[in-house]
């Protein structure tokens, strides 16, 4: 994650004359509050400044970053660009806290290359420890070879190619690939499944990069719905297989089903369910930390509140991947188990296709009550009866007075009909 500010920031286009530099995760803030706020927020790789602000100096923005009683403000790396540089204002930028100076005009390539360590959160590490004394026997017009020795690692950015050239030559890689005529021998592997190749570094790397700035706009929206800070940070980027992944999910889940165009295929969004109850129980003014009792899928209600958060994380996500391809996500859909059973037998279906046209009775529960005979024998009409069924519960689902799933009363039409929201797995289903 990258933040650039300043009140002139066009000085600093150059790391996006390209398309594929947005990957870098960019963030531009033109005022001091905003910035300080985004890093807290975001935790930057870099906070990038040309120094240039209304109202206040640039070295006074610098001192509010490290003055901040924060590890992120301590240690945030901040990269000036300044113009007219001499050896007494690089000493007084130092003192406040500037970690690397580049000079005006610089070279883009530069810049870039600055930028992708502050990507990849690792432009701490070619940082050199200053000399004081070094510093003060800089020439009274320091070159920027001359700070480039002070201030970074040896040799740290000599032999780094131009992430631009590289970006470049992968895409025409990939157009060389396109035109590749169709009549061309081209081999097919089978993808298993159970043993899936494993993702090489440099793509897990990518997706780790791109899904920074996910993170960073959840954390802003989650905040709003939750009317609290909340924050969202990535954890690890990892491969697993699909049953692995399945069943480390909970039963009932949160968990969301959609389709990805043009990638094709469905993706899963995965809510726990204290992160969900949490959610819920402040968007009703409760205190968070309380939940059910018992593990339920969601009531229609609880629903509704999840569906709009996952609206708006959706449309993060195609935010998130804009500036790479242009997506388009649909048909969400709430999935309360969605693994269903893994030891269900594949040969079942052709089985079942035998005996497909059988017919099954099919009841809802709306409630039950034991009472005794002589309140019964004194029914009439107007008499009401609790079923003692919380309201907004889901009903059960009988099959042959056998319980199937449950489900939550809709209107279609002019009808009442049941929506399923779960299904019982075959050892959970009990006779009524």
């Amino acid at each position: 994650m990258i933040i650039v500010a300043g009140s002139h920031t066009e000085i600093l286009e150059d790391t996006v004359k390209h398309p594929a530099d947005a990957r870098m995760g960019r963030k531009r803030h033109t005022t001091t509050a905003y910035t300080l706020d985004e890093i807290e927020w975001s935790n930057p790789g870099v906070v990038i400044t040309n120094l240039k602000f209304e109202g206040i100096e640039g070295i006074e923005f610098v001192g509010r970053i490290r003055r901040k009683n924060k590890k992120q403000y301590r240690e945030v790396p901040i990269l000036a660009l300044i113009e007219d540089a001499t050896r007494d204002r690089i000493i007084d930028l130092l003192k406040a806290g500037v970690s690397d100076i580049l000079l005006c005009p610089y070279d883009p390539a530069d810049l870039r290359k600055r930028a992708m360590y502050g990507r990849d959160a690792s432009y701490a590490g070619m940082l050199r420890e200053v000399d004081s004394d070094k510093v003060r026997n800089l020439p009274d017009i320091p070159t920027q070879n001359d700070l480039n020795d002070q201030l970074l690692k040896e040799d740290v950015l000599k032999d780094l190619e131009d992430p631009l050239i590289r970006v470049q030559k992968r895409e025409e890689e990939r157009r060389k690939a396109r035109e590749q005529p169709s009549g061309g021998k081209r081999s097919l592997i089978t993808y298993d499944f159970k043993h899936p190749s494993r993702v090489n570094k440099e793509q897990t790397r990518t997706l780790e990069n791109l899904h920074y700035n996910l993170a960073r706009m959840m954390a802003a929206s989650f905040s709003t719905f939750a009317r609290q800070i909340v924050d969202v940070d990535i954890a690890f980027v990892d491969q697993t297989t699909y049953a692995e992944f399945i069943q480390s999910l909970s039963n009932p889940s949160v968990s969301y089903t959609y389709t990805i165009d043009p990638l094709g295929g469905p993706a899963i969004l995965d809510f726990s369910t204290p992160v969900a109850y949490a959610f819920i129980e402040r968007q009703f003014g409760g205190t968070v930390g309380r939940r059910p009792g018992e593990r339920r899928p969601l009531t229609h209600i609880e629903r509704s509140v999840m569906s709009a958060i996952t609206t708006r994380a959706l449309a993060d996500l195609e935010a998130t991947w804009e500036p790479l391809l242009k997506i388009r996500i649909s048909d969400a859909e709430l999935e309360t188990n969605p693994g269903g059973d893994p030891n269900w037998p594949r040969e079942v279906d052709a089985r079942l296709s035998r005996i497909g046209d059988a017919e099954m009775d099919i009841a809802v529960l709306l409630g039950r009550k034991r009472m005794p005979l002589e309140e019964v024998l004194n029914a009439e009409p107007g008499t009401v009866y609790d079923l003692e069924k919380p309201a907004g519960m889901p009903m059960e689902i009988l099959v042959n007075g056998t319980l199937f799933g449950y489900g939550e009363i809709v209107v279609v039409g002019d009808r009442l009909a049941i929506r399923i929201v779960q299904l019982l797995k075959p050892g959970e289903m009990k006779d009524f």
